[in-house]
């Protein structure tokens, strides 16, 4: 499967960048409007992912690690002239072109040549590619062969958060686009890796928070099947994921070694999350790794199971379920009438469809907590409109302990948005709620975490000329203040420039030294 990209040369006609393809609603000069376009990219809801699409993560990407992703790969898809035939005066056709059906022949194209070249060198077509392809992209090789998009997106009215290009495979454009003069080789000698570890797959777990979990252990076994002895080790992991070895060395038709993955005590202090851990087996012999993802889903706060387990609900039941994105099943097709049921989800699968009326529906689940104890509430919220487009009367609120978070009435339609409340806990229990009303429209609700805060941790500070540079571990979306004192002794710290909002888990500061007086400095998160 071929995805599309836009392609930006150098001024003297070499590749320069490429991003996702994505063209908007324009006007054809033939056909007259027509619908925005993109690179095509998403998850089977009906094919596995094949044997040779495992060992990827799929934790940036979105993507699956049970079902089949697509594309597997991409090729230019814009502003291409397609000039064909000859009309009755002799002049031939000449149109400027875009789309992944330009793109999915140039790629045969490319696997021409490939061919060429292989029956040149006496050696068999290179077949069916995707094991290969999927091979190079595993190993080391993959940098020289492929040109890795990592900017643009297929996101669209209709599905407006997935998915995005991200380094390394995603679901916008694969791999990415050849790098002809290297991949073509590659793919004349794919790399072997002799490394075999079975299960091929790592563990989706789920489960309230201090569990029991559906899953807990994973047991992996590593044998070597080629003719010269590998060395292997491990990378990766998770602060709430055990791993039974760290590495060794497998001589052919030896014995074979044995990893367990396992969930840890930390995996109980998860309140209402997503997540996502990747324990990586490289072959240090071959240069390849296989990728073991495993995904810890607790209090069913991205409604993944496809129902409201976790939660407790009151109401309408069948104005209220998660439902599927792809227009059946679940939810039955169109559960708001005249709109896709893919409105509703933000992520995975699935999502809450909240259409309760004419009173108030409530969604709450409770956890425990540490009395004191700072936490982050976020949660996904859409507003969709019926098919004459009214929206109210309609009202939505976010609750926690009986105080109130968000509330808002006769909302208009609105698309994802992420809505974050930084609480802290009063007792050794706290409530999230949710209550709604909708008539002639629906929300959707999706992605509702309720995490512990960690204090920051200061990574590194140092001194370089008049300024001074801070760095410290940070939760994402979180805003922190960097704080002064001359005096540990007093109390009292004084603010040294405006907030910093976190967009990564590791935040770099950089101020100027204001005064020739010792300074002590502070990082504190922002209530």
């Amino acid at each position: 499967v071929v995805g599309g990209t836009t392609l930006t040369l150098s001024s003297t006609g070499e590749w320069s960048s490429e991003t996702s393809w994505l063209t908007p609603a324009a006007n054809d000069p033939l056909f007259g409007a027509t619908p925005e376009e993109a690179s095509g990219g998403g998850i089977s809801l009906v094919y596995g992912i094949p044997s040779w699409q495992q060992g990827i993560s799929m934790t940036a990407n979105q993507g699956s690690t049970t079902m089949r992703n697509v594309p597997d790969v991409a090729m230019v898809a814009d502003n291409i002239n397609v000039v064909w035939g000859t009309d009755f005066i002799g002049q031939s056709s000449d149109f400027p072109e875009a789309g992944t059906s330009l793109a999915a022949p140039l790629w045969a194209g490319l696997l021409a040549l490939a061919n060429q070249q292989a029956a040149a060198k006496g050696q068999p077509p290179v077949g069916f590619v995707n094991p290969a392809l999927y091979a190079i992209g595993k190993s080391a090789l993959y940098a020289s062969c492929f040109h890795d998009i990592t900017t643009g997106s297929n996101t669209n009215s209709s599905s407006p958060t997935k998915y995005q290009a991200v380094a390394g495979y995603d679901l916008c454009t694969g791999w990415g686009t050849p790098n002809g003069d290297n991949l073509i080789p590659a793919l004349l000698s794919p790399p072997l890796d002799n490394l075999r570890i079975t299960p091929p797959l790592g563990f989706t777990s789920q489960g309230r928070n201090g569990g029991p979990f559906s899953v807990s252990t994973e047991t992996y076994t590593l044998t070597n099947t080629g003719s010269t002895p590998l060395t292997w080790s491990l990378a990766g992991g998770s602060s709430w994921l055990n791993v039974s070895a760290t590495g060794g060395t497998l001589n052919p038709g030896g014995p074979s070694a044995t990893v367990t993955v396992s969930l840890n005590a930390n995996a109980n202090r998860l309140l209402i999350t997503h997540a996502s851990g990747n324990v990586l087996f490289q072959n240090l012999t071959a240069g390849t790794t296989q990728n073991r993802q495993f995904d810890l889903y607790v209090g069913n706060g991205g409604f993944e199971t496809g129902d409201l387990t976790d939660w407790t609900y009151v109401g309408d039941t069948t104005l209220t379920f998660a439902l599927a994105g792809d227009d059946a099943d679940v939810a039955g097709q169109e559960a708001l009438p005249g709109q896709p049921d893919e409105l509703f989800v933000h992520s995975g699968i699935y999502g809450g469809y909240l259409g309760q009326w004419p009173d108030n529906g409530t969604l709450s689940q409770t956890v425990p907590t540490i009395a004191g104890q700072k936490l982050l509430i976020s949660f996904w919220l859409t507003s969709i409109s019926d098919d004459q487009g009214h929206t109210a009367p309609n009202g939505f609120a976010a609750i926690w302990n009986g105080s109130t978070l968000f509330t808002a009435t006769n909302l208009p339609a609105f698309g994802w948005t992420n809505l974050q409340y930084m609480v802290s806990s009063a007792g050794t229990s706290g409530t999230l709620e949710f209550d709604f009303n909708n008539t002639p429209g629906a929300f959707g609700l999706d992605d509702v975490t309720v995490q512990a805060l960690p204090a920051p941790l200061l990574s590194s500070a140092m001194i370089s000329g008049g300024n001074f540079s801070l760095s410290w571990s940070a939760v994402m979306n979180v805003s922190y203040q960097i704080q002064s004192s001359a005096d540990l002794f007093r109390f009292g710290w004084t603010n040294v420039g405006n907030p910093f909002l976190a967009t990564s888990n590791l935040v770099q500061v950089s101020l100027p030294i204001e005064t020739t007086s010792n300074q002590f400095y502070r990082v504190v998160m922002v209530q």
